[in-house]
């Protein structure tokens, strides 16, 4: 066994070397006690040799320490669950998402197959296909963790001058829906 191996690893909460049994009992009893702590109640020795202990063994920084590390793993175990909780939750809508992409595909199917043997339709109206493949692609990026949308941010334009306030307004006519073509170009925003 190497030298790295063979060292223990002991946190300032467990026994200290220099401890006999019933000084590392009066301190367990101590350190495992809930908060408020009181020192008279460690053990059924003298308050004055619990005090003595308390301050030759350094009692509260140790059990500040293990509080903090109690504390510490109530919190990894809490985000553990909350990670696992979200991925649980990610899975279920990940499988919703997929039985709705199946419904879209099997009308899409429909759709096509009735558009090309006569006028008729499949049992969605083109309207709700849309929809509701919209909402699907929507809902797969939400799980996915990717934006749904481009959010526009807000301009200060109070900085600007008359002359660059018209410039501004020229550009935005030219982007605008050109109605005579029924095309949309896009308008002047930026995106995060």
């Amino acid at each position: 066994m190497s030298d790295e191996e063979s060292k223990v690893t002991v946190d300032v909460w467990d026994r200290l070397p220099t401890e006999d049994d019933t000084q590392w009992g009066a301190f367990r009893n101590y350190r495992d006690m809930l908060p408020p702590r009181r020192i008279k109640d460690a053990s059924i020795k003298s308050t004055a040799t619990l005090s003595a202990w308390y301050n030759q063994f350094n009692w509260a920084a140790r059990v500040l320490a293990y509080d903090q590390h109690l504390d510490q793993m109530r919190r990894a175990e809490r985000e553990a669950l909350i990670k696992a909780d979200a991925r649980e939750r990610a899975a279920r809508h990940l499988s919703l998402v997929h039985g709705v992409q199946d419904v879209l595909d099997r009308e899409l199917a429909k759709l096509a197959a009735d558009s090309t043997a006569s006028e008729a339709w499949g049992l969605l109206k083109v309207g709700e296909f849309t929809a509701l493949m919209e909402s699907a692609i929507k809902l797969e990026r939400l799980v996915r963790g990717e934006t749904t949308e481009n959010v526009g941010v807000k301009r200060d334009l109070s900085k600007l001058s008359l002359d660059e306030l018209r410039t501004l307004r020229d550009l935005e006519k030219k982007v605008a829906v050109d109605e005579d073509e029924q095309v949309t170009r896009p308008a002047l925003k930026v995106v995060k």
